[in-house]
């Protein structure tokens, strides 16, 4: 995979264009309004054993486990004639930050132990994202050949509009009729005129459609939300594409009978529900339900996928020591005095957010912790969003989330959520995980992102477990 080339990223002028859970506005961080034989090689940058390093650097050591677990479960005959033992072209839809093009590029170094320095390879052809301050973020982090497409709607015409009420299965029977093609030129934010002809088709594809029509921070208007369309015409080009693996990715609360509909004919599907903690990040809660489909002419299914995963997230917990929430505090003094007088604002609370706190210890929240963290960005009468009494997770990071920690009287700041988020938002991250630079997405924007370590594990075991019937 090509890599960029190696700076750190200030993104924190970015401001989001919509929200992946929820519709959030943008403002200071200050004021905000409501609204898982033999045991492989593995490569020798991992670092320290196990027990000598702390929690967090243990989390961010899952693609190497992963990868070690793998090796210990499956036999090397099977991983030589796996799918990770070749080169794929990958594409993106509602791309966000990239989470799945750095997971996979973790993956790259991780998994080439297993199978003899063979594979996997990832050709990243394309991205697609309609938001210019994620396609900012996506022509900073992609290769240069990399195409970063800017509206899947544009390969369509007289589809409904947004803000119509649809009828699901009647726009589906009119997409071959609206469909304008595969090789039809669409707007690219990453080359010159804005017309790209030349994206070469993908055989690999990882998408996380719209949530907001199906979560519970959204309006969860179902198949009748009219921001299905989009989910419809990722489904489309799936369908006529050639991508012979395909992740999916979307909320617990997906109706995943409608993916089953559309294309279990041509597809085999597996569902998985997947949690940060399956990957060593117990610290947040952020539970997704992820697709994994197998084009059948192309591709045999070789290994059940529901027990690969159950394996390798169950090795990672045996041997990852979980972080807390300290270790993951990494930002001075200094920092935090530095990103405060950014936003303009002081360290108390606005009248409106010490309400919300004063709402929360209200309502029994608990406080035996000096961890426990609030949303204040949200109302808690409405939507309270806290520390998990149950499993001290953190509430799941949204567009907008501000999360507060009151007995330290400090927020969680951008290089924390991003942390929190699997990616490399820190020095010592960074050199751990063996990429070239310091990635630190914008609070607006992490909380849209898919968590690097989870779309990386749901990757490594559908490449395992599969292999080309060709």
């Amino acid at each position: 995979m090509s890599q960029p080339c190696g700076h750190v990223i200030d993104l924190d002028a970015l401001n989001d264009d919509d929200a992946s859970d929820m519709d959030v506005s943008q403002h200071s961080v200050m004021d905000v309004d409501e609204m898982d034989v033999e045991e492989p090689d593995i490569p020798q940058h991992v670092g320290p054993g196990p027990d000598t390093l702390p929690g967090i650097m243990q989390a961010f050591r899952w693609p190497y486990l992963a990868a070690q677990a793998l090796g210990r479960h499956m036999l090397p005959a099977q991983l030589q004639r796996s799918c990770l033992t070749r080169t794929w072209r990958v594409s993106t839809h509602f791309s966000g930050l990239g989470s799945a093009e750095l997971a996979l590029q973790l993956l790259e170094h991780a998994a080439a132990g297993l199978t003899g320095g063979v594979g996997p390879q990832f050709n990243l052809v394309s991205a697609c994202e309609k938001q210019p301050s994620r396609q900012r973020v996506l022509r900073t982090r992609l290769p240069q050949d990399c195409h970063i497409f800017d509206d899947i709607m544009e390969r369509f015409r007289d589809l409904p509009e947004l803000s119509e009420t649809v009828d699901w299965r009647g726009i589906w029977s009119r997409m071959p009729d609206a469909f304008l093609g595969q090789g039809i030129a669409a707007r690219c934010r990453q080359h010159l005129h804005s017309q790209c002809r030349l994206a070469a088709p993908p055989d690999l594809d990882i998408s996380g459609s719209p949530c907001q029509v199906w979560s519970s921070m959204g309006s969860r208007g179902g198949s009748q939300d009219n921001r299905i369309v989009l989910f419809l015409a990722w489904a489309y080009l799936i369908r006529t594409g050639e991508c012979k693996i395909i992740i999916h990715e979307n909320v617990s609360g997906f109706k995943e009978g409608i993916l089953l509909e559309l294309l279990s004919d041509t597809f085999e599907v597996v569902t998985l529900e997947v949690h940060p903690w399956h990957c060593g990040f117990r610290i947040i809660a952020r539970p997704r339900k992820y697709s994994v489909l197998f084009r059948r002419r192309n591709i045999e299914v070789v290994s059940d996928v529901h027990e690969v995963y159950r394996q390798l997230s169950q090795s990672l917990a045996d041997w990852q020591k979980q972080p807390d929430l300290e270790e993951f505090l990494l930002t001075s003094e200094q920092g935090l005095l530095q990103e405060e007088n950014q936003a303009r604002a002081s360290k108390k609370l606005t009248d409106k957010q010490r309400g919300y706190l004063q709402k929360y210890q209200e309502q029994g929240a608990v406080r035996q912790t000096r961890n426990v963290v609030y949303d204040l960005s949200q109302n808690p009468e409405k939507r309270p969003i806290q520390t998990s009494q149950q499993t001290g997770s953190l509430p799941c990071l949204r567009s907008g989330s501000l999360l507060w920690m009151p007995d330290r009287r400090r927020w969680l700041v951008d290089a924390e959520l991003a942390a929190l988020m699997g990616f490399p938002s820190s020095e010592p991250l960074k050199n751990l995980y063996g990429v070239p630079d310091i990635f630190c997405p914008a609070r607006s924007q992490v909380g849209t992102a898919m968590h690097v370590g989870c779309v990386g594990l749901v990757a490594l075991v559908a490449l395992a477990c599969a292999r080309d019937r060709s």
